[in-house]
């Protein structure tokens, strides 16, 4: 006969069947659980994805939350003015009331508190002929897509009672410096959306991510064919520089037989810039087709990407055209996405 347990053993082996049974049971829904990583460079779009997947599928952002996106967007104003005079000053160019130029640097040189935006200086500044020629040359230097948006709503960003909307949370800039995660449900089936930072600095970090991945999400501006990377070596195309991010990342052993879903994103901007004139050609000299067709610009850009997926993926290759900001547009896109894509692996894997 065996030795009799003590009854502190027999609790040890009661815990520890306990510990046994719940790491089972966590294994096997992380098994079931559909895993979408989020990749591209920086500025691309994959936060705003992650937040609309919060928005549209999980808890949303509290009061506690918008209070710390308010900082964000007040942090995201002061640096886009104090990207605007940088580049003035590169441009050459002064503003035409010596008094104001004076009244705004002296801001810009010191550092202030979070919420201290000068909000009637700033309503000055982007009205003023010559900031607004310097931002409609916005390709030349690294400026945030929102800031027309924000500088827009300088009067109902400075009211007292003033929370973010949804809209500004998607549309504040922070940038990711960590890999973050986010477990959701939708129509019954658990998913794991992983955001990881698009800079350079981030990147060596994304390895840590590449286990048990059902299918990549691979996010390019369109409107960044026009405008250099401040990341880059010698001002590198950023939609270049994207293009060869993907052409790693699609050729990497990780994903060999990965499903790859293409955001073509920031569709809305490069319908403004095709429509206002801006020349494809000028960066992208080897385009055939009209300038002038946002339809034929669309095609070119998503013919560069889809060439470089390997031959024996490339049935695994989906795209989408869209605009991260858009609510509506992103819940169909998510709902084609399951239906068209997740709900096959899932059939092909038995879950």
């Amino acid at each position: 006969m065996g030795q009799k347990l003590t009854k502190e053993e027999t609790e040890a082996r009661r815990r520890s069947k306990l510990v046994d049974g719940t790491l089972k049971k966590e294994k096997e829904a992380e098994k079931k659980q559909l895993k979408l990583l989020l990749l591209g460079t920086g500025k691309s779009g994959k936060s705003t994805i992650l937040k609309q997947i919060r928005l549209l599928y999980g808890s949303g952002y509290d009061d506690l939350t918008r209070r710390h996106f308010l900082y964000v967007i007040h942090s995201n104003l002061k640096l886009a003015m104090k990207t605007m005079f940088e580049a003035m000053d590169s441009f050459r160019l002064r503003l035409k009331s010596p008094e104001l130029e004076a009244e705004a640097r002296a801001y810009l040189a010191h550092s202030h508190g979070p919420m201290d935006t000068p909000v009637e200086l700033f309503k000055k500044l982007w009205t003023d002929p010559v900031l607004v020629e310097v931002y409609k040359r916005r390709q030349d230097y690294d400026l945030n897509d929102s800031t027309s948006y924000f500088m827009e709503s300088l009067d109902r960003i400075s009211q007292k009672k003033y929370t973010p909307t949804d809209q500004d949370v998607l549309r504040a800039r922070e940038a990711t410096t960590a890999v973050q995660e986010y477990n959701f449900t939708y129509n019954q089936q658990s998913f794991k959306m992983v955001d990881v930072g698009g800079q350079k600095t981030e990147r060596r970090k994304w390895i840590h991510c590449f286990d048990n991945v059902t299918a990549i999400i691979y996010l390019v501006g369109l409107s960044d064919f026009d405008q250099r990377s401040a990341e880059a070596e010698g001002g590198t195309n950023k939609l270049r520089e994207s293009l060869s991010l993907f052409r790693r990342t699609v050729r990497g052993r990780w994903f060999q037989n990965t499903t790859v879903i293409l955001f073509l994103n920031k569709d809305d901007l490069l319908i403004d810039k095709i429509s206002s004139g801006t020349n494809i050609r000028d960066t992208f000299p080897e385009f055939s087709g009209n300038p002038r067709s946002v339809q034929e610009v669309r095609e070119f850009f998503l013919q560069l990407f889809k060439n470089e997926m390997p031959p024996h993926n490339v049935h695994q290759f989906y795209h989408y055209f869209t605009t991260a900001t858009d609510t509506g547009l992103i819940a169909k896109v998510f709902e084609s996405i399951r239906v068209n894509i997740l709900d096959k692996r899932m059939d092909q894997f038995h879950l």
